[in-house]
């Protein structure tokens, strides 16, 4: 990451960086000076819009508005938001030209993608050019790769949120879900609510189990619950049973579908139809989000120290979230009292975010639960 060589360079003065330019480059050589070696004489942009194609990659005709550099963002005018995604490269070392062993494996560039998705959170995958301008073949064919997964399961990417559950089986399976019919939902809501008639589910499996049974425990079935498999061909109806040590929920059983069939031999989709209804709940005392219900919050309305508060928060497995963390980086729809003299926050109606009211911010508690 070029940006953060240059701000370690010139404003942290770390000596390690001063000594590569040192030993690598003539005295009073800048990280600027370097920019005239990215020639990009091959650059060729039909290509890398193909490239970029394959990726899956569906928003086109992006034109830029502004460009952020280091300086601005450290400006105080910028405001930062709260990030919920995963970043990663795709070159392990971030060499120009890596080995091939240092190049992760679609596998786990996939995984980690279905891990976001399920979370509500956003996946960037940094791919460099060379000093040519070219994409190196292995991250060209990593994206491709991606794209065929994407395409195959692009039902269950866009436009889906997250479940009421995200994952399943010790976080191997990861849930998104789209609505039938959204009429009358918020369009910003943070996840789907689990209704039969409304709701479909999508599992994506992050491994490959080798007695080509998966267990689904977080689907309670009906009677006219579909289980299918995403394949290179549309959906693939598939058989499921409900095992007593799963509770309630599903087995589902892959063996009649020949590997071929499949999109991909790492991960695997399912599709889950009229399953039933499913309302989480928040513990006594605490009042769920109207926004994302699978959040639960306990204003403590009394000024406590951070030790008092946190054993406080301790008593239904909840932990303990400044107000600053949780309501002034999202709105909630949950008020706990219209009276400041008897509580530590109170919505602020003129924009939607949280402030403080009775007590200072250091002394102010919120319990956190999530429902998962």
């Amino acid at each position: 990451m070029g940006e953060w060589f240059w701000y370690s360079l010139r404003d942290q003065s770390n000596p390690n960086f001063e000594e590569f330019m040192a030993t690598h480059w003539k005295p009073n050589t800048t990280y600027a000076d370097l920019a005239r070696e990215f020639t990009a004489v091959d650059f060729n942009a039909d290509v890398f819009a193909n490239i970029v194609k394959s990726s899956g990659a569906r928003v086109g005709g992006v034109r830029w508005g502004t460009y952020l550099s280091m300086a601005d963002w450290f400006h105080p005018i910028y405001i930062q938001d709260a990030v919920n995604g995963t970043i990663i490269s795709d070159n392990k070392k971030s060499q120009n030209y890596p080995n091939l062993d240092g190049v992760h494996d679609t596998k786990l560039l996939v995984s980690n993608m279905v891990q976001a998705w399920a979370t509500g959170g956003n996946f960037l995958l940094n791919i460099g050019p060379d000093p040519n301008g070219r994409v190196i073949p292995i991250f060209e064919e990593r994206l491709a790769q991606i794209g065929t997964f994407i395409n195959a399961h692009e039902e269950a990417i866009f436009g889906s949120k997250p479940w009421i559950f995200q994952s399943d089986n010790n976080l191997t399976i990861w849930y998104t879900s789209q609505l039938r019919n959204s009429a009358g939902f918020d369009p910003y809501r943070f996840l789907n609510p689990q209704t039969e008639a409304n709701t479909m589910i999508y599992a994506f499996v992050t491994y490959w189990p080798t007695d080509n049974l998966i267990p689904l425990a977080r689907v309670i079935p009906t009677s006219n619950t579909i289980v299918s498999v995403f394949s290179t061909k549309g959906f693939i109806r598939v058989n499921y049973t409900t095992p007593s040590n799963l509770n309630g929920g599903i087995q589902v059983d892959i063996s009649p579908i020949a590997l071929v069939k499949f999109p991909a031999n790492y991960i695997l989709g399912l599709k889950i139809e009229y399953a039933a209804d499913q309302k989480l709940s928040c513990p006594e005392g605490f009042t769920q989000s109207a926004i994302n219900s699978n959040k639960c919050y306990k204003v403590l309305s009394t000024p406590l120290s951070y030790n008092n508060a946190d054993t406080a928060c301790r008593n239904v497995s909840d932990s303990l979230i400044s107000i600053d963390n949780v309501f002034e980086n999202e709105d909630i729809a949950y008020n706990p009292s219209t009276d400041p003299t008897t509580t530590c926050a109170v919505i602020n109606t003129s924009n939607g975010k949280w402030t403080n009211q009775a007590c200072s911010t250091p002394q102010c508690a919120v319990c956190v639960y999530a429902l998962e």
